[in-house]
């Protein structure tokens, strides 16, 4: 489940970067370890707040999934935890801190 939910998170922030027009400038972020999974009951759905660390930028990021009837649904946006340098560079706030520039 972890995983299953780590790589949710990557592919909607590739979504997210990508629909705000920056899916040529940021590259696509893979998991590479899901760390921590955290499960709320809302009725019949879950709330699972999931702490992901991300490649190629070795970013720890952070989202809220929904698990419904239908599936998974993004619940929050997205928030990137430490110290990222000059990784997001190729773009302006508030993007920065979620976009990994080529050669970065």
């Amino acid at each position: 489940l972890k995983k299953k939910l780590g790589s949710f998170l990557a592919k909607a922030l590739n979504q997210e970067l990508e629909s705000k027009g920056y899916g040529n400038t940021c590259l696509k972020q893979t998991l590479k370890k899901a760390i921590d999974v955290q499960e709320l009951q809302v009725g019949n759905n879950t709330l699972y707040s999931v702490y992901a660390m991300l490649k190629p930028s070795n970013g720890l990021f952070t989202a809220e999934i929904f698990s419904t009837p239908s599936g998974l649904e993004l619940s929050s946006g997205f928030s990137r935890w430490g110290w990222y340098g000059g990784q997001g560079d190729c773009v302006l706030d508030p993007p920065r801190p979620l976009c990994h520039c080529p050669g970065k």
